[in-house]
């Protein structure tokens, strides 16, 4: 059970690979943008990273910003200011604003308000895969704000995710994931984690209905792939809760780019989305090891072998 305190850092332990993070990802359809908010604290090496990305079409990066710096003494998750970048915990569990410039090119402002309660992958059925995490929460909301790019400015004005984990992270554990965030114009929200380790895959996430929330207990997601043969294009899944309910997914991807991370890659998209034929928008991120996303590319399927 999620508490206040879940806002705040936890207890580590001295694994260089333990760290906490706190991501948002908003969705701009009508100028083609996905945008990711990213803050890393890594407690054993003593480093807090902010990450602001904003990708537009395929493989456009209009803009990133990604840079450690010395954690100070005090740092709390409720009110952090690093390298530009600012966050405020307004109402724990449900509100916050966050702020970034860079003062130069490029600068953003949001306050975000959850449209549920947070839901944490410890209260799936299976619990939290421990490459991914030791725990985190995920959670629907509405943005509010601007960002501003060079002498372009841009409404940050509607639904998108954010999510906090903590724990050793062990990617090259993680033979695939997929992690799916879709909201509707009316308030239906789904959050859908499908993590393939041991061959074995593992169900996360919560479908909610504009009233409750409820744990996923499993999915069947089918993907079409760009002609690079590597990256998604469209989604379609039927996802089963608790409370024994399909849900249905339909995505097509309008923007991606792709992020080197360790020894893997993230294909991070945004997308239209269709939840039970509402319409809506929405994240769809998949995660490769790096040497098969680049064999993928290689190699089409169904054809030659290079």
């Amino acid at each position: 059970m999620l508490t206040e305190k879940d806002e705040l850092r936890h207890a580590h332990d001295n694994d260089p690979r333990w760290r906490e993070s706190l991501y948002w990802g908003f969705v701009l359809p009508d100028a083609s943008l996905g945008g990711v908010v990213y803050l890393r604290l890594d407690p054993n090496a003593k480093t807090v990273s902010p990450m602001i990305l904003v990708y537009r079409r395929f493989g456009d990066v209009a803009y990133l910003f990604n840079k450690a710096d010395a954690m100070p003494a005090r740092l709390e998750l409720d009110d952090v200011t690093v390298q530009g970048f600012r966050l405020k915990g307004l109402q724990p569990l449900s509100t916050c604003a966050v702020a970034f410039d860079d003062g130069a090119s490029a600068s953003l402002e949001f306050t975000f308000t959850g449209i549920h309660p947070p839901f944490d992958y410890a209260r799936n059925r299976s619990g939290c895969p421990s490459p991914l995490a030791t725990n985190r929460f995920e959670q629907a909301g509405r943005f509010e704000g601007v960002l501003r790019l060079k002498d372009e400015t841009y409404p940050l004005s509607g639904f998108g995710q954010r999510d906090h984990s903590w724990g050793t992270r062990d990617w090259t554990a993680i033979q695939h994931y997929k992690w799916i965030s879709a909201q509707s114009d009316d308030g239906l929200a789904v959050n859908l984690t499908c993590s393939v380790i041991r061959g074995e895959t593992a169900f996360n996430g919560y479908v909610y209905d504009g009233t409750e929330v409820s744990g996923i207990v499993r999915a069947h997601v089918e993907t079409a792939y760009a002609p690079d043969g590597a990256t998604q294009r469209t989604i379609a899944a039927a996802i089963l809760d608790e409370k024994g309910r399909t849900t249905r997914l339909e995505g097509t991807v309008f923007a991606l780019t792709e992020i080197p991370t360790e020894q893997s890659v993230l294909a991070e998209a945004v997308a239209r989305f269709k939840i039970d034929a509402a319409p809506g928008t929405g994240i769809i991120e998949y995660l490769w090891p790096g040497y098969y996303f680049e064999h993928l590319k290689k190699w089409k399927m169904g054809g030659a072998r290079p």
